[in-house]
């Protein structure tokens, strides 16, 4: 319980942050997701993301749905991305990004190696397709 409340504030307060106000105005709407976070993802959420290109890792420690750049529809096919020719380079940036979804809290992470100047830009652009997708389901 105080794990959700605490992460209940920690939502308000980035969005005073980002769209003004108190905190309180929004904890509220805070405490929905952050009790939804709390549920983490079902099965049928989980065996959605699989089919649009995730793949799922358990360890004792780890739940994650990792994102597959090679089997999201349209990502990166035969260097390639989003169907637009890019650099070798770019896409050494875009093989060095990891992004998941930790199963038991519905939270995107992201790991990446700053290979180059490009990594930033494409990390960006995965998470939102993480995000994008992870709203699709719910």
């Amino acid at each position: 319980m105080k794990e959700v409340m605490c992460k209940a504030w920690e939502i308000a307060k980035n969005a005073a942050k980002k769209f003004g106000g108190k905190a309180i105005e929004y904890i509220g709407g805070a405490l929905k997701m952050a009790w939804e976070m709390a549920k983490g993802l079902s099965e049928k959420q989980i065996k959605a993301l699989e089919s649009k290109g995730y793949n799922h890792w358990t360890t004792d420690d780890h739940d994650r749905l990792y994102l597959n750049i090679y089997k999201h529809a349209g990502m990166f096919h035969y260097g390639k991305w989003n169907g637009e020719e890019i650099f070798p380079a770019e896409q050494r940036a875009i093989k060095a990004i990891k992004v998941w979804i930790d199963v038991k809290t519905g939270e995107i992470f992201t790991d990446y190696t700053r290979v180059n100047r490009y990594a930033v830009q494409y990390k960006h652009a995965m998470v939102d397709a993480v995000a994008a997708d992870l709203a699709s389901i719910k």
